[in-house]
């Protein structure tokens, strides 16, 4: 009897907390990721178009970059693609390698929105072509994500 009343007392208060918690992770969130994405609409004429709570999404003509929270607040996380409708995800780091021909190491011990920072320093650096609109690295991510997933599989 007395572990069902702890539950009925504790239930409330466990929803508020985890929601305020939350609601704190989505505003630092989306506000860290428009700062240090800004350069995206200020040099290359992007917009932001369909955002969610966790994740920002860049568009322009030719190309559409997502800027996502991902493992419940623990990484971020962005990919490419030419639109948002037939959205291709590559990820950051493999279209790093097809522009570069280097691999970008993820083990770093960054939080979150230190990871976005790092992500958006790399997005611009070495991922230049595809910011004015040169999808050439997506056969290269491609053919990395395909061997990545043969080798998961065993293959």
């Amino acid at each position: 009897m007395r572990l069902r009343h702890f539950r009925i007392v504790l239930l409330p208060l466990s929803l508020a907390l985890y929601t305020f918690k939350e609601y704190h992770i989505k505003a630092d969130f989306l506000t860290v990721a428009r700062q240090e994405f800004a350069f995206l609409i200020d040099d290359y004429s992007f917009l932001e178009a369909g955002n969610t709570e966790f994740e920002v999404n860049y568009e322009n003509s030719s190309t559409c970059i997502r800027v996502e929270g991902i493992n419940w607040g623990f990484n971020s996380r962005v990919a490419i693609g030419t639109n948002l409708v037939n959205f291709e995800n590559y990820d950051l780091h493999d279209i790093v390698f097809g522009c570069n021909s280097f691999h970008v190491r993820k083990k770093c011990k960054l939080d979150q929105l230190e990871q976005l920072k790092l992500l958006a320093v790399l997005l611009r650096k070495y991922a230049q072509p595809v910011l004015h609109g040169q999808h050439s690295s997506f056969a290269v991510a491609k053919q990395q994500i395909e061997k990545r997933s043969k080798r998961y599989n065993g293959r």
